[in-house]
Order: C-alpha cells, then structure tokens, then sequence
C-alpha cells in the first residue's frame, strides 16, 4: 500500500512548488523497501572484486505518472550513489522500462567510482496514462576501502524524475572483505621446522578459498593454509589466497634460520708475559645468531668477563692457568673453545 500523496491534492495548490515537492517526497519515506539477495547468481558478500548487485527498480505509484507533466523531447537524471569505500565498475549496467510506458528512452549515460547516472527522456503523456517502472539491473560494485557490513545503494535527484513521489527499491548487500594473514615472521635453528600462515590465514569473502604459496622450496604444501617451513636459509614466503567469487588478498612472512653457536676462531693455545704486562684472550663466533659469551678460568666462571676478549690488565703469578670460553645463542647446544695457557716469566 502506497501512503504518498498525490500531485492532485488542491490542498497543497497555493504553495511554492519547491515546497509542495518537499512535502510529498516527505510523506514518501516510510514506503522506501529494501531488496537483499536472495540467491540468483547474486554473491553473499562484496569484497575486492567487481560482483553484480541485485537491481535498483523505480516505480511510480497508483496513477502519478513518471514526467507525466514532461515535455516531449526534454530529459532529466537522477544518480544511483554508493557509500563511502565501495565503486562501481565502469560501463557494466543496462537500463530497461516495462512495457507499455509513457517514457521513451532511458539510458545509463555516465559512471563514476560511487556514482552512475541515469537520463529520462518523457513525453507530455497525461497522469495516469501508463504504469512506469524503471528497472536498473547489472550494476557491479566492488569494495575498496569499506569494512565489514550491510550497505545499500541510495538515489540523489529522485524529485526531479517525478510528478509526484514514488517508491525506490534499493538494492541492499553485505560487504565482508577477504582478509589474508600470513601470520608472523618465525625463527627456526639451522635444520628445524615450523608452521606458517595466518590464524587463521583467510577469512571473510566467500568460502571456499584457494591458497598460493611462493617460493615452493622447503614447504610441504603450496595449496593449504598453514605449510611447514624448513628452509636452509632465512627466507620470505608470500601467500596469495582467492575465494570463490575471485576476491583475492595477499600478504608476507619470513622464516629466519639462526645459525647455532661456533667458533671461527680459537683463542692462541699458549701464552707468556712478564709479570705486570698485560695479556689478552679473544675468540671469534663467526655466524653464531646473537652469540654471548662466558670466559672461565680453569673450569670456573670469571665474573664481568662475558665479551668476545678477556683482558688482564696486570697478571700476577696467580693468574697463571688455562683459560676457555663458552660461546652461547640463540639455538642449542653452547660450545666451549680449546684453552689458552697462560704463564708469567718472573726472571
């Protein structure tokens, strides 16, 4: 049941037009329906992919005629608008008028990224002559930057098609992104093994998903959504995922391989100094990932000497013995240098 009120209302005859136009577009409101889809092709979800929407039908109501007041030849237009974060695809949507109808000719006659317009040409057909139904269908809209949740799109400049306010029917939908992790970077020791991707590593769009994983070296799986990574050396994978509606995301991760404790260079098996002048012991790690150190004196911990070299400022007699280090990191297990002798010449 439509409430409008008619153009023919003598009530409202002594009022600017601007305002009598205002006041029944007004009275119009609460007829406003809402489509959703309800199978047809049309997708469950808009993500980063262009996907047709339902059609957006206009229809007027009882006997007020679509520019039934118009002037053979003249045209008006009127947008369907999007919001914020979505777009419509250029060029993709046709326009049709049901049969028979006062009107004749409407066309799409230009796309923008959230808005397609839409031209009427009319007749001067009298109220009542036809019932005019506008249906806009094939209308393909992708999202770009909007989140996750129902939207519709909304008509500007409707006033300007009709001689007395219709019902729009607008085509609803649900926008719910494709969102591709993954998942962090991950440290593994030379030879180990580990789990990658997201947690999860799709979800939104629409299921089911197709994953890509690249490079293929080291993975157990190139199509599942989390492989096991053991690469010899530290490297990037990229996963590449798409949903059954050819929405599509991607996203980056790295497997770093630790290299385990070593030692390059040994400190120098013997070494003599006079009493008083001083001495040092030094190790290299070589590619040890994050190396620590801790010298020992005969077998014993030395306090404070936990860099790559030990020096003794001023050895005394007491100082004579074997000296090593501990070389510890990141990955298991530590290793302990060959020892360094040290004497002091007294003579």
């Amino acid at each position: 049941m439509a409430y409008c009120i008619s153009s023919k209302r003598k009530d409202l005859l002594h009022l600017p037009l601007i305002k009598v136009f205002t006041l029944l577009f007004s009275f119009c409101l609460s007829n406003l329906s809402a489509q959703t889809f309800t199978g047809g092709g049309s997708p469950s979800n808009i993500c980063n992919s262009y996907q047709t929407i339902s059609p957006v039908v206009i229809q007027e109501v009882g006997n007020d005629d679509i520019g039934g007041v118009g002037v053979s030849g003249t045209n008006t237009t009127f947008s369907i608008n999007l919001p914020a974060g979505l777009e419509f695809q250029a060029g993709q949507g046709t326009v049709s008028i049901a049969s028979p109808s006062d009107l004749s000719n409407v066309s799409i006659v230009s796309w923008l990224p959230t808005s397609v317009t839409v031209t009427v040409d009319f007749n001067n057909i009298p109220f009542g002559a036809q019932t005019d139904v506008i249906t806009i269908s094939g209308l393909r809209v992708r999202a770009t930057t909007a989140s996750a949740g129902s939207y519709s799109v909304f008509i500007v400049d409707i006033s300007t098609l009709f001689t007395a306010p219709q019902v729009p029917s607008f085509s609803s939908f649900n926008v719910d992104p494709l969102i591709v992790s993954a998942g962090l970077d991950k440290n593994i020791c030379d030879g180990g093994s580990v789990a990658i991707g997201g947690a999860p590593t799709a979800s939104g769009g629409n299921t089911p998903y197709t994953y890509t994983w690249l490079p293929s070296s080291a993975l157990s799986s190139t199509t599942v959504a989390n492989p096991t990574a053991n690469p010899a050396s530290s490297t990037s994978y990229f996963i590449s995922v798409s949903d059954v509606t050819g929405c599509s995301g991607s996203s980056l991760m790295t497997v770093v391989v630790n290299n385990p404790p070593m030692i390059s260079l040994q400190p120098i098996a013997t070494q003599t100094v006079c009493e008083g002048v001083s001495v040092t012991f030094s190790v290299n790690a070589g590619v040890t990932t994050a190396p620590t150190y801790q010298w020992r004196f005969n077998g014993s911990n030395i306090g404070g000497a936990t860099s790559s070299s030990y020096t003794i400022a001023s050895p005394l007699v007491g100082d004579v013995g074997n000296y090593d280090v501990v070389v510890s990191g990141t990955c298991a297990p530590p290793v302990t240098s060959t020892s360094s002798t040290l004497t002091i010449n007294t003579s």
